[in-house]
């Protein structure tokens, strides 16, 4: 599979973003990392990066990459989708990233479950 970057306008401004994710075996349970990485057109060093951490499954996998509920309180989440990205990007707007400077949110799965 190739490392293709990913296109989004979002207020007439071309991002480019990638999501990837790996599991990790810590004690006898496998947890699922996502990040999402998104940079302005221009601006390819002064990223965002947005981690995940949630549990995974043998079966079915990590719940971010295939749109599975995280819990029975929230909605299905799948970073796959644009309109997920879109909302990662405007809430780092919002809150101190401007395309131009280099922001690491370490916590990403709070971005939606403040705002669902």
């Amino acid at each position: 599979m190739k490392n293709k970057l990913r296109k989004i306008f979002i207020k007439n401004t071309l991002f480019y973003w990638k999501h990837s994710f790996k599991y990790q075996k810590i004690g006898l349970n496998y947890e699922s990392f996502s990040k999402i990485v998104v940079y302005m057109n221009g601006y390819k060093n002064r990223f965002l990066i947005v981690n995940f951490r949630t549990w995974e499954d043998a079966i079915i996998g990590n719940p971010l990459n295939v749109g599975i509920p995280i819990n029975n309180q929230y909605q299905p989440i799948n970073l796959n989708k644009p309109s997920y990205i879109k909302a990662v990007i405007e809430y780092a707007l919002k809150n101190g990233w401007s395309g131009k400077n280099r922001v690491v949110i370490e916590d990403g799965l709070s971005i939606f479950i403040k705002n669902l």
